[in-house]
């Protein structure tokens, strides 16, 4: 079974879809290649200047799972040029485990043709700061409530002053 979607990009979403990149997400009944199912594959693309989105099912198991794995092989044969693929952790667990269900359905893959960009690796990179982040947090949550009563105070007190004093004070 196979569901679309398009959307009509942001500033936000825009910047990610590069030209030929395709966003490529799986999902697995369990971590083994072989005594599990593909259940979903996801993609998304950029296709005249909407963001595609298409999420092909295997609601039967086994059976429809050779099927999935056809159409992505089609898909990738029928773009212009192979994509550059773009996942999260794929290089991992989702290249090695559709690679490795293609292999067993004795399938063509051209994924290994792919050009290949991983978020996960990119963002654990910086996995330190999250540590650091979440006390700056704390720490900037206290200094904001600080600054706050701070500023109630002289918002409160500017304009008797400016007025006591006949002066133009500013509070930025």
């Amino acid at each position: 079974k196979k569901y679309r979607y398009s959307y009509e990009p942001d500033n936000i979403t825009m910047p990610a879809f590069e030209k030929n990149s395709l966003f490529l997400d799986i999902e697995t009944t369990g971590f083994s290649r072989t005594s599990t199912f593909l259940t979903i594959i996801g993609l998304a693309w950029m296709e005249e200047g909407k963001i595609i989105i298409e999420q092909w099912l295997n609601e039967t198991g086994r059976q429809e799972e050779p099927l999935l794995l056809i159409e992505l092989e089609r898909f990738l044969k029928t773009t212009p040029a192979l994509p550059q693929l773009i996942h999260y952790n794929g290089t991992t667990f989702d290249l090695p485990y559709l690679k490795a269900k293609y292999e067993q359905y004795h399938l063509p893959c051209s994924l290994s043709e792919c050009t290949s960009f991983d978020l996960y690796h990119m963002a654990k990179k910086f996995r330190h700061f999250r540590a650091g982040a979440r006390q700056y947090f704390r720490q900037s949550r206290t200094r904001f409530s600080a600054r706050r009563r701070q500023r109630q105070t002289l918002d409160l007190w500017m304009p008797r002053s400016r007025a006591m004093v006949g002066m133009s004070l500013s509070w930025k």
